[in-house]
């Protein structure tokens, strides 16, 4: 209680990393016959240093001991020199130094805290985009903050892809120094690109001024030319502040399982058919044609489609999205009467699944054959010359009935207005069938 400490004592904290509580213990103990009260505190009050709230203030007994806690909170990669006050009432007040040195990188992003959040498995600095379509972009939001005191400048660099790039250099140098000895391969670029070069991810902004204290977001996105497994590395390095601050803060580790859509067909044809019945159908419209198509998502992500045809072929839903292993039924419509001629005919089209965002197309080939009342006559005209008065000429026409349905006709003269008062005679009988 005099308010004495031992020679040389200071509490060291050694290399703390930074943004994370590290703590330690003085014990205090009452040897004098009265009781004590005492007070424990920081000198400079900073953030850095602080004295746990259970043990700021004590009484003890005469031989009474307490444990004073302090913690160190390092947002500085410096070292750091406060001291602990131990303010005994109507005693003295006892000092010792307390010192630490902040180690570590001061910027953090929680998306990346191995909690599962954006890496498949929970694992730290893993962003795990799982099952994607090829050709189609994907992306993720990462959120870093910057926790030190002063502006850090942050730029994202691709390392797998500045590896890709080195390799794509190097195998064409060593072709061209096959085939061109004069050596016009020395300066020589790559001109792949770099989808053809399998490189899949970019940040954007790629770089980035942080105030101190402040956050800000970053894209992270993938665009794959390739199928298969998608590992890469990208880093964020801190190009601003002193010479120990600079240097990477982050790494992520980017993957993506990259694949095709793909939907299974309960159908990759489908065939139309209409027959014209003449005691059924009459002059009616005929009815509209209709075919059931099951599709189902075996791909392993979510694709979205639209389904387009022509005439005479349509569909009762065009735009759909199905999820890994879902199915779905459309109903395919024909017309036979689209042309309206009525006319025996045969038409072939497609059923095209266009994805979206993604530049493939499935096709269902589309047919149908449509079988009406139809007669081939063998003239398209009757010329009779000259004719003597009170004599009968005679000419024949042959009609043939070439299509699959039976065909009932009657013969109807045309007659012009001004032929309307001259005798027109019919030699055949009014109304036939023919098979």
């Amino acid at each position: 209680t005099s308010g004495e400490r031992p020679n040389g004592f200071r509490v060291r904290f050694g290399k703390v990393g930074v943004l994370r509580d590290a703590y330690r213990s003085v014990f205090a103990r009452n040897d004098g016959p009265v009781p004590a009260e005492l007070r424990a505190f920081t000198r400079d009050g900073e953030p850095a240093f602080e004295v746990d709230a259970s043990s700021r203030d004590a009484v003890l007994q005469p031989g009474e001991i307490c444990e004073i806690v302090v913690r160190a909170h390092m947002d500085q990669t410096l070292p750091h020199r406060d001291a602990l006050c131990v303010m005994i009432t109507e005693g003295g007040t006892t000092v010792f130094p307390l010192e630490a040195e902040g180690v570590g990188s001061l910027v953090t992003c929680e998306d990346l805290g191995g909690d599962g959040s954006l890496g498949g498995d929970g694992a730290p600095d893993v962003v795990a985009f799982g099952a994607q379509l090829k050709d189609r972009p994907f992306s993720r939001e990462i959120v870093v903050t910057n926790n030190s005191r002063v502006i850090q400048q942050l730029v994202w660099k691709n390392v797998t892809a500045e590896e890709k790039r080195r390799a794509a250099v190097k195998d064409a140098r060593e072709y061209l120094a096959m085939i061109s000895p004069s050596g016009a391969h020395k300066d020589f670029r790559t001109d792949k690109t770099d989808g053809e070069m399998g490189i899949v991810f970019f940040v954007e902004p790629e770089r980035v001024s942080v105030h101190p204290k402040t956050s800000v977001a970053f894209t992270l996105t993938g665009l794959s030319e390739l199928e298969g497994e998608i590992v890469e590395t990208l880093t964020c390095v801190n190009a601003n502040g002193a010479p120990h601050e600079r240097g990477e803060v982050m790494t992520v580790h980017a993957t993506a399982s990259v694949t095709v859509p793909l939907l299974e067909f309960s159908k990759t044809e489908m065939g139309f058919e209409y027959s014209h019945d003449p005691d059924v159908d009459s002059d009616l419209v005929p009815n509209t044609e209709q075919r059931p198509l099951t599709f189902r998502n075996v791909s392993r992500t979510r694709v979205t489609f639209k389904l387009r045809c022509d005439a005479p072929f349509s569909v009762d839903r065009d735009v759909w999205c199905l999820e890994h292993e879902e199915a779905g039924t459309v109903h395919v419509r024909f017309d036979p009467e689209y042309r309206g001629d009525r006319k025996s005919h045969e038409v072939r089209s497609v059923l095209r699944v266009e994805y979206v965002d993604v530049p493939a197309v499935n096709e269902v080939f589309l047919g149908a054959e449509v079988r009406f009342p139809n007669l081939a006559v063998d003239k398209t005209e009757v010329r009779f010359g000259a004719a003597l008065n009170d004599t009968t000429e005679r000419r024949f026409l042959t009609l043939r009935n070439d299509g699959d349905v039976p065909a009932k006709y009657e013969w109807v003269f045309d007659v012009p207005e001004e032929d309307e008062d001259e005798d027109v005679f019919v030699d055949t009988e009014t109304e036939t069938e023919t098979e």
